[in-house]
C-alpha cells in the first residue's frame, strides 16, 4: 500500500470483512470525483500502486481488496458468485463514497466481473445508484477456460487444461517444488509484450501469496462463470471496454464482445498482455481519467434535470 493511502474496512452483506485504501488529494484540495478500483484474481489492492500515485493528486481513488485476498477476509457464508462480488463492491462504494460526488469504477479481470455483478445486483434500482461510469479492463462475461484455450498453442493449451487449471483450483501451496513449473506458465498467460522483471516478480509474487483455499475456491467460481446478465444491467451507465491484444486469459474478442451488446467504446492496447494495467500503467491511467470526466459531465447533466 502507498505511504499516503489510508486502511478503511467495510462489511459486506454476509459479513465478510473488505479491505480498502484510500487515498485523497494532498493538502486541502477538493476531490474533483471519486474512483474505486477492483483487482483480479490473485491480485490485491497494490496491484494499482502505479494509477493510485496519478489519480490521487485529484481524485478521491478507493482500491478495494476482494474477498478472498489481500487484507480482506476470506469468503463468507455467500461464497463466490459473481452477484456476491457485486455486493460487496455496492458495499464499499456505499460506505466510503461520499455523497454528492460522481464516482467511477475500474474492474480489472475478476474485478471486471465484479462490476457486472454490482449492475445485476442494483439493476432493479438504476437511479439508487453511486456509480456514474465502469472502465471494464481485460476481462470477460463468460468462458473463461474456453477463452483461454483458444488463444494458446497446442502444447501450452494442454499443459493448462491438464496441469495448471487443476493446480490452481485445488487448495495447494504453489510456490515450493510446484513453482519451477507454474512460474513460466504464469508469465506466459500473464503478460505480452511488455513484461517488465518487476510487473512479472509482483505478480508472481501476489500470486503465491494468495490464500491456497480462497485461490482455489475463486478459481472454481471462474471455471464456471456467466455474467452475462450483468451486460445487460450495464445499459445506462457510461461505460468504457480495455482489451490487450497479446491477452491471453481474457482474449480481446471477449472484451469486444462486451462492448458490441453496450455499444460502448473499445480501447486496444495492442502489444499488452492480461496485466495491461502493469504493462502500460500510463496509458490505462489515461482511460481512467477519461472515464472519470465523462462521469463528472453525466452527473452535472443528471443533477441539472432533477432541478429543472
Amino acid at each position: 500500500m502507498l505511504g499516503f493511502a489510508t486502511s478503511r474496512w467495510v462489511r459486506a452483506p454476509d459479513g465478510t470483512r473488505l479491505h480498502a485504501a484510500v487515498s485523497a488529494p494532498p493538502g486541502r484540495r477538493k476531490a474533483r470525483s471519486a474512483i474505486v478500483l477492483v483487482h483480479g484474481f490473485t491480485m490485491d489492492h497494490t496491484f494499482w500502486d502505479r494509477q493510485v500515485e496519478v489519480l490521487r493528486e485529484h481524485h478521491l481513488v478507493i482500491a478495494m481488496d476482494q474477498r478472498g485476498h489481500g487484507r480482506s477476509d476470506p469468503a463468507g457464508r455467500d461464497g463466490w458468485h459473481h452477484h456476491v462480488l457485486g455486493r460487496d463492491v455496492e458495499a464499499v462504494v456505499r460506505a466510503l463514497v461520499p455523497d454528492g460526488l460522481s464516482a467511477t469504477a475500474v474492474g480489472h479481470s475478476m474485478g471486471g466481473m465484479a462490476l457486472m455483478g454490482w449492475a445485476a445486483v442494483t439493476a432493479h434500482a438504476p437511479h439508487e445508484r453511486q456509480l456514474d461510469a465502469v472502465v471494464l479492463a481485460n476481462t470477460t462475461a463468460h468462458g473463461v477456460p474456453n477463452g483461454i484455450v483458444l488463444r494458446l498453442p497446442p502444447w501450452i493449451s494442454a499443459q493448462f487444461v491438464y496441469g495448471l487449471a487443476p493446480l490452481v483450483s485445488l487448495p495447494l501451496p504453489l510456490d515450493g517444488r510446484l513453482a519451477p513449473v507454474v512460474r513460466p506458465l504464469l508469465r506466459h498467460l500473464a503478460f505480452g509484450e511488455r513484461a517488465s522483471r518487476r510487473d512479472v516478480a509482483t505478480t508472481e509474487r501476489l500470486f503465491f501469496g494468495t490464500d491456497p483455499r480462497q485461490r482455489a475456491d475463486a478459481a472454481r467460481f471462474l471455471w464456471r462463470l456467466d455474467a452475462r446478465d450483468g451486460i445487460e444491467a450495464l445499459a445506462g451507465v457510461d461505460v468504457t471496454v480495455l482489451v490487450g491484444g497479446r491477452d491471453r486469459l481474457t482474449p480481446a474478442a471477449r472484451g469486444n464482445e462486451i462492448a458490441q451488446a453496450l455499444d460502448a467504446p473499445v480501447i486496444l492496447l495492442a502489444r499488452c498482455g492480461h496485466q495491461a494495467p502493469m504493462e502500460d500503467a500510463g496509458a490505462v491511467t489515461e482511460v481512467i481519467l477519461h472515464a472519470a470526466n465523462q462521469a463528472r459531465r453525466l452527473a452535472r447533466r443528471r443533477a441539472r434535470t432533477a432541478s429543472g
